[in-house]
C-alpha cells in the first residue's frame, strides 16, 4: 500500500468550508445545528468521493450515509453559490 495517495483538494476545500460554517453557526446559535447546507453537485461529488475513501480506509466499510455532514442535511443545488441555512431559516454564504 502506498502512503502517497493523491490528495483531493476540492474535498479539502468544501470540507473546510462546511466545518467553518458549522462552527460559526454553533457559536452564533448556542450550539444549535443549522437546518441544512446547500452545495453544488461538483462540491458534493468531491466531498462524497473523499469521505467514502477515508471511511473505507479507516473502517473497511463503504460510506453509509452521504445525506448529512456532521449531522446537518446536505442539499445539492447547482444554482446555489453554497449556503448554510441557519436554524432560524436565514441563509448565509459558505465562506472561508
Amino acid at each position: 500500500m502506498s502512503l502517497s495517495a493523491p490528495v483531493n483538494l476540492g474535498m479539502a476545500y468544501i470540507y473546510d468550508q462546511l466545518l467553518t460554517a458549522l462552527k460559526a453557526h454553533w457559536k452564533a446559535h448556542n450550539n444549535a445545528y443549522p437546518q441544512k447546507f446547500i452545495i453544488s453537485s461538483a462540491d458534493n461529488a468531491s466531498l462524497k468521493d473523499a469521505r467514502a475513501s477515508i471511511n473505507l480506509a479507516v473502517t473497511g466499510k463503504a460510506l453509509d450515509d452521504h445525506t448529512t455532514f456532521m449531522g446537518v442535511k446536505l442539499e445539492v443545488n447547482d444554482s446555489s453559490p453554497g449556503l448554510v441555512i441557519a436554524m432560524d431559516g436565514t441563509a448565509q454564504p459558505l465562506q472561508m
